[in-house]
């Protein structure tokens, strides 16, 4: 608990955590004030971009230098943020059990279907979990 806000790469971080949920997690962040959270579209008007700015809108503030005094903190999300943050990893939010807390589940039967479908290799990219193969060409010197 905790954590999150400290990530560098959160939404990967939260993509290999929701792979392992098999029926619970608790998931806790520092969030930014307020608890709205705004109907967003299926596909997002690229030229009217107003929408992005408005209350409730799914976002995160960038910590560029430090907050609290600790440089490891770089995100604030919002609370709509979370919330589209976990599920387009495939879980659920199912309660919210105090300030900044929220209890999940997958949201599919069997584990992780993500809410947005992606190219897996992206995933197998940024972490190296490909075939040895893969792996290589991520190398920068000799093993």
């Amino acid at each position: 608990m905790g954590v999150f806000y400290h990530l560098r790469y959160p939404l990967l971080a939260l993509d290999l955590v929701a792979e392992k949920v098999k029926r619970l997690l608790v998931f806790q962040t520092l969030t930014m004030p307020g608890m709205d959270v705004a109907d967003t579209p299926e596909d997002q008007d690229f030229n009217d971009r107003t929408s992005l700015v408005a209350s409730g809108w799914p976002k995160m503030a960038f910590i560029e230098k430090k907050l609290a005094g600790d440089p490891t903190n770089w995100w604030t999300p919002n609370h709509a943020c979370i919330e589209a943050m976990l599920r387009s990893t495939g879980l659920r939010v199912i309660s919210q059990p105090g300030h900044e807390m929220y209890l999940c589940e997958p949201a599919h039967p069997g584990g992780v279907k993500r809410g947005r479908a992606w190219n897996d290799e992206e995933i197998l990219a940024a972490t190296g979990r490909g075939s040895a193969n893969n792996a290589s060409a991520f190398r920068t010197s000799p093993p």
